[in-house]
């Protein structure tokens, strides 16, 4: 290559270079020119506090700002759960158990070209009190009625209990925590529910991360239709079982004038991964909607494993 084209070459990829800066820069400086824009965010504010001790009285778990700039910078602004945090362990706080915390633009971290107008609330008072833990049962609330013909055989919920943190005249009183309402009306079979903490008061923090699952079984007291000759349905990762039980019949309780087809209804017998010999398998059935077991015939199949 001689020196004119390298020299030819080397101008053309200056030449784009310097393009692709002013470009840049021109499309920098039209962002931040353009027409600003306002809007109010409400935001999650977190107070931290010194060692040992908690936040005791009731304070704005959000705070509303004001912020204004450009459209490009605003758009995805505290999108994703950004908090705003407080620090309480600050001198200008020591040794003081109840005071006045002031919110100013300040206490916002905003990216550049963004601009807070107002805070509010601009002013908190605080009180703090020794922070203590506690473990505390979980109570399970139910209304309703499930039916006359049903009853319930099994109800538990996970966790049953929770491990609670928070000032200490707050958690001296408490002594037990509530799920919301659970609609007996509403439950079938066999099944979960997730659930959730009725009124916690803010103040109290939890061990448990995530929803609560209530486990649950009805059963029909009184069955008014017996289906019969229901072929088991063995579910095993090995073959090398036998029995001699291979249908059952199961009384039900079903709607009146409710027909239910064969195919809507299964025996199932899971057999174990593990073990030799005569094993006693305990039936278990899925049946369609509406429709409640009373009981299986029989309840257990002998099956032999070798």
């Amino acid at each position: 290559m001689t020196k004119e084209k390298t020299a030819k070459l080397n101008f053309t990829r200056n030449f784009f270079k310097v393009f692709a800066l002013f470009s840049a820069v021109s499309l920098w400086f039209y962002v931040l020119n353009s027409e600003p824009l306002e809007m109010v965010k409400e935001v999650p504010l977190s107070l931290m506090t010194p060692p040992g001790l908690a936040v005791a009285n009731i304070v704005d778990q959000k705070i509303k700002i004001k912020i204004r700039g450009s459209r490009a910078f605003m758009q995805n602004l505290f999108q994703k759960d950004e908090k705003v945090y407080i620090d309480l362990r600050d001198p200008l706080y020591k040794d003081k158990k109840s005071f006045d915390v002031h919110l100013s633009a300040s206490n916002i971290q905003v990216p550049f070209g963004v601009e807070v107008l107002e805070v509010n609330p601009h002013q908190l008072t605080v009180t703090l009190d020794r922070e203590i833990s506690k473990e505390v049962p979980i109570r399970l609330q139910m209304v309703g009625d499930l039916g006359q013909d049903l009853r319930l055989i099994r109800q538990e919920v996970e966790p049953s209990k929770v491990m609670i943190t928070g000032p200490i005249e707050v958690l001296r009183g408490l002594t037990q925590l509530r799920t919301t309402a659970v609609q007996m009306n509403l439950l079938d079979g066999d099944g979960e529910l997730r659930l959730t903490l009725q009124d916690l008061d803010p103040r109290v923090k939890l061990s448990h991360e995530g929803p609560l699952v209530f486990r649950y079984s009805l059963k029909a007291q009184n069955a008014n239709l017996t289906l019969k000759n229901i072929k088991i349905r063995f579910l095993a990762s090995r073959q090398d079982f036998s029995t001699r039980q291979r249908d059952v019949s199961i009384d039900v309780l079903a709607p009146e004038g409710r027909l239910i087809r064969e195919s809507e209804v299964q025996v199932i017998a899971d057999i174990p991964e593990e073990g030799r010999g005569n094993l006693a398998v305990k039936l278990r059935a899925m049946l369609p909607e509406g429709v409640h077991l009373l009981q299986i015939h029989p309840e257990t199949i002998n099956v032999r494993v070798r």
